[in-house]
């Protein structure tokens, strides 16, 4: 699976998901290319969907299910300005307009205090319902 990364400044989000590398590079060759703005293409270690994707200070994390259930097992409390957010897509992704960070359409929540005792507690099964 393959993820084109955007980024303008300290901003970042997702431009593409999609499972086939000449698909990835199709749509990294469609993308705008703006000096303030930089595409790159990652290859994700998850081959299958659903995809959960957990977004923090240092950028973004692809999991499987079993990886993002452990990763919040063993998270520190986030402070109230660091929250992370976790992700959840189940199939490919691509926004409606090229390039543009549309990631508040994917389904997501905000890792605070009370979720992740939800998710330790019950597991992730709330995300993919």
């Amino acid at each position: 699976m393959y993820a084109i990364v955007s980024s303008r400044g300290t901003r970042r989000w997702l431009s593409a998901v999609v499972l086939d590398r000449a698909a990835a590079e199709t749509s990294l060759a469609a993308l705008d290319v703006q000096r303030s703005t930089h595409h790159v293409l990652e290859s994700i270690p998850v081959a299958t969907f659903p995809l959960f994707i957990i977004e923090d200070r240092s950028g973004f994390r692809f999991l499987d299910a079993i990886g993002a259930a452990d990763v919040i097992a063993t998270m520190r409390p986030p402070s109230v300005d660091g929250e992370p957010t976790l992700f959840v897509i189940f199939s490919e992704y691509r926004p409606e307009v090229d390039g543009r960070d549309e990631m508040g359409r994917l389904r997501h929540v905000h890792l605070d205090h009370d979720r992740i005792a939800e998710f330790r507690r019950a597991g992730l099964t709330s995300m993919i319902e």
